[in-house]
């Protein structure tokens, strides 16, 4: 076995038989140990990024969407004289504004 890398630790898999048998007829030469982190990796970054849309879409009852929108009135109705002006255009501002009227009136 070689040397280990200073960042590094060993782990053991288990592949198929026939698979280690076809990866050492390989004659290319192949990191196969680089090839299995990028799947670990790429995996890890689905899983990730399946726990972060299940974070974001969480159910409102109907009475806290109409508290919700009532706030969202109330803030973007001072949005121009608020120091938040500057990263709204003034078109998006209306078009929210509008959107929120409609739902809450």
């Amino acid at each position: 076995m070689g040397k280990k890398k200073p960042g590094y630790t060993r782990t053991t898999i288990s592949v198929p038989a026939d698979l280690k048998g076809r990866m050492n007829k390989v004659k290319e030469d192949v990191n196969w140990s680089a090839l299995a982190c990028q799947a670990f990796q790429g995996k890890l970054a689905e899983i990730a990024a399946k726990k972060e849309r299940k974070t974001m879409i969480v159910p409102i009852p109907g009475p806290a969407v109409a508290d919700l929108l009532a706030a969202c009135k109330t803030v973007f109705a001072h949005l121009p004289d608020s120091g938040l002006s500057g990263s709204w255009d003034h078109e998006s501002a209306r078009v929210l504004r509008a959107a929120i009227t409609k739902v809450t009136t």
